[in-house]
């Protein structure tokens, strides 16, 4: 992950954020990947759904904890902002040997797979003849040209909550 250092709006944005602005943090061991071997991703409850699909699989119970969330989020709003960098939907810190990480909910439009149904964020979805989820383009590519059904990233859609949803 490349950084840059934060323009005059981007630190106005992280002056700005409220917790509900997040899908989530990561707190872990600088220097290292930041898949969660070498630290934690926490999640706020009020964005799970959405955290979820954008990660491709749902987020358990013992990764959501919204006090964390708005932890990490005040020290990052706290520190000098010379000292945080920004990426791709995310504001980062390193300090002290640790990298602090917030996640920001992205504007996401959601989509079912033509070939299974299972909800998925668009700009997940492979073209072929069809917009397929992953698990279905994976099979595509596995030889399974019927892409079958498979069980569901979420049992109900985000918007209105309901199984057969958008």
């Amino acid at each position: 992950m490349s950084y840059e250092s934060i323009s005059d709006n981007e630190r106005t944005l992280l002056a700005n954020l409220m917790p509900q602005d997040l899908f989530g943090v990561y707190v872990g061991k600088a220097g290292a990947c930041c898949c969660g071997c070498s630290g934690t991703h926490t999640y706020l409850l009020a964005n799970r759904v959405a955290a979820g699909l954008n990660r491709g699989y749902e987020v358990d119970n013992d990764e959501v904890d919204d006090a964390r969330v708005k932890r990490v989020l005040r020290k990052l709003q706290r520190v000098d902002p010379s000292l945080i960098n920004a990426g791709d939907n995310h504001f980062a810190l390193t300090e002290g040997g640790r990298l602090s990480i917030v996640y920001l909910v992205e504007s996401v439009e959601y989509k079912r797979c033509e070939a299974c149904h299972a909800l998925a964020i668009s700009t997940h979805m492979r073209a072929v003849d069809a917009q397929l989820c992953k698990p279905c383009w994976e099979r595509v590519l596995q030889g399974d040209h019927g892409a079958g059904r498979h069980e569901q990233i979420l049992p109900a859609c985000p918007t209105c909550m309901s199984a057969d949803g958008v």
